[in-house]
């Protein structure tokens, strides 16, 4: 097959795969319209008393105001609520596209008021939402606090599969994927819908990538073009960079660990394609939120997202900076400041040391830096949005910290040897 030809080949691959997965979103979508709400609105009533508590219980310290590390993204899951309490099930397209809302259902919660309360002022049109697919189908049985206890079985068994596959390829790996977890107190997204599925997305793909490792299989650039579009479906810009990192590192230390040699080139292509998979999944929403509306696209797309790019008044590196400063704060256990920092400086000292004297494994080693260095990117195109919730989207350093104490492990050794 000639270069022009391959080319082609991949073209058609990957706008098939493209075209497949985001009729199968708005299908999804759908249907899970069309599902009476009837039954879900009840249990929405029911679980009022849980976010009650839960408002109180926020304010009832000036530590937990202060420091955040028992709050979670509950503005978002109580958006999630008002959809499918105001979904119109005679309208499945309109209601897919506009994804109605009550904007100020979080103060009616402070303030002790009833869901019945809530009313269309807003809506959420530029995501996908694709939480609801699985949220509405539940909250037809259940209420909110049995649902996430639901998701915290579903996540601990999703994280005891891979655990255990990391397991079978490396011992030191799989203690400082725990370890790591532990730090950015993973296992506390279970009690938000919607910081949850970025941790999902990520574990399950790094499961089916070992698989496909294992196989030899020629499909893992498909893989990370899909698991680009699942993060736009499910996401509402959290932890996004995760489900590109979190496979990426695995990827590069069992190739590594194999002493197989790293196609940069290959590696490229997975990040890009990620990248365009995510990129080209909002723009279709936007698209299709375009046609509804006949046009308003600076009032429903541009003019909500530019605030989460940057502060008016405020120099775009200088709140970056201000964001990673507050970073070691998040992470478990809390306190303990410039012992983190020493540390962090410590693991960096010897990331450069590996990264100078260690020349059989250096291409590793700087792939490692790569996938830790995407965070901060993140951080950096998305300040305001990274600062102001910095309080959820630390867990987004998650193979930063991998890498550091990848780093101090290998360092010690190196430096012993």
């Amino acid at each position: 097959m000639n270069k022009d030809n391959k080319n082609n080949y991949y073209l058609k691959r990957y706008t098939f795969t493209f075209i497949i997965v985001i009729l199968l979103m708005i299908v999804f979508l759908l249907m899970e319209k069309s599902i009476p709400n009837e039954k879900s609105r009840r249990n929405i009533l029911k679980s009022e008393k849980y976010y009650h508590e839960y408002f109180d219980h926020q304010f009832s310290n000036i530590n937990i105001i202060k420091n955040k590390h028992e709050t979670v993204d509950v503005t978002a899951d109580l958006y999630h609520l008002s959809m499918i309490y105001l979904e119109d099930n005679k309208h499945l397209w309109k209601s897919f596209i506009e994804m109605n809302k009550d904007s100020e259902i979080s103060q009616k919660m402070i303030r002790k008021e009833s869901f019945r309360s809530i009313k269309i002022d807003s809506d959420y049109s530029r995501y996908w939402n694709g939480q609801l697919i699985i949220l509405k189908p539940l909250l037809s049985f259940f209420t909110m606090s049995t649902i996430y206890n639901i998701y915290l079985v579903i996540f601990t068994i999703i994280f005891s599969i891979l655990l255990f596959m990391i397991f079978k390829h490396s011992k030191l790996l799989s203690i400082i994927f725990t370890i790591s977890f532990m730090i950015i107190n993973a296992f506390f997204v279970t009690t938000c819908d919607n910081l949850m599925y970025d941790f999902m997305i990520s574990m399950i793909s790094s499961i089916i990538l070992i698989k496909m490792n294992e196989n030899k299989s020629q499909n893992i650039d498909l893989l990370f073009l899909i698991t680009g579009m699942l993060t736009v479906y499910f996401d509402h810009i959290t932890c996004e960079t995760l489900t590109l990192t979190l496979p990426l590192f695995i990827y590069f230390y069992f190739n590594m660990k194999d002493n197989k040699s790293i196609n940069n080139k290959l590696i490229i292509k997975f990040i890009i394609l990620w990248l365009l998979g995510y990129c080209f999944t909002f723009c279709m929403k936007w698209i299709l939120v375009v046609i509804h509306y006949h046009g308003k696209f600076i009032e429903k797309i541009i003019d909500p997202m530019i605030i989460r790019i940057y502060y008016e008044k405020e120099n775009v590196f200088s709140v970056f900076l201000n964001s990673l400063k507050e970073l070691p704060n998040y992470w478990y256990p809390f306190g303990y400041y410039t012992i983190k920092i020493i540390l962090l400086i410590f693991s960096i000292l010897l990331l450069l040391y590996l990264i100078i004297k260690d020349k059989e494994k250096r291409q590793y080693y700087l792939c490692f830096l790569l996938t830790a260095t995407i965070p901060f990117i993140r951080y950096l195109i998305l300040s305001s949005h990274s600062n102001y919730h910095n309080f959820f989207t630390y867990r987004a350093f998650l193979p930063f910290i991998m890498l550091c104490l990848l780093s101090i492990v290998f360092g010690i050794k190196k430096a012993l040897k």
